[in-house]
């Protein structure tokens, strides 16, 4: 402090001081200090993305693991950015939430009921408008308002299943 109060004393401004310092070094090594603002993506262009990662992907995915793997391939992304692009997939009818695995899966088309391994993560979509307009009946009959069904059915493939009992 008494350094500090000896400059003081000769009327040195620090914030002068430091100011001129920095705008030396930004000149000598042709450094800008201001913060520049990031390019932001296109949703479209983070949309296509995540959805890409989910479609090369053999198994239902995470949010976390969609960043993982798009940060490994060298497109960066946060979570944030993960849930809010998933979102907006899911309301697009591209992308399904797989309840039981807390992950998503790209979707081709509509499907009622899937079929979910828990051995080796496989997915089989079925549809099913038989047991898709039961369930629709069951809840009228108790005058439950439908905002979505999601029907699960875990359990084993037939590969991991045949080399279970082996």
């Amino acid at each position: 402090m008494a350094n500090l109060s000896a400059w003081t004393g000769l009327g040195v401004n620090m914030l002068t001081v430091f100011s001129t310092l920095m705008a030396k070094l930004s000149r000598r090594f042709n450094m800008h200090l201001t913060a520049r603002p990031r390019a932001k993506r296109n949703p479209d262009d983070i949309d296509a993305l995540v959805l890409a990662g989910l479609r090369e992907s053999a198994i239902a995915l995470s949010a976390y693991q969609i960043v993982d793997r798009l940060c490994a391939s060298g497109n960066r992304l946060t979570a944030t950015q993960a849930y809010r692009t998933l979102g907006r997939l899911i309301s697009q009818r591209k992308v399904r939430r797989i309840e039981t695995l807390s992950a998503y899966v790209a979707i081709d088309g509509d499907f009622d009921v899937v079929l979910v391994c828990n051995c080796c993560g496989t997915l089989r979509p079925l549809t099913e408008p038989v047991l898709k307009r039961q369930i629709a009946g069951l809840a009228q009959a108790h005058r439950f308002a439908i905002d979505r069904i999601a029907l699960e059915i875990v359990g084993s493939c037939p590969q991991c299943a045949q080399s279970a009992m082996a």
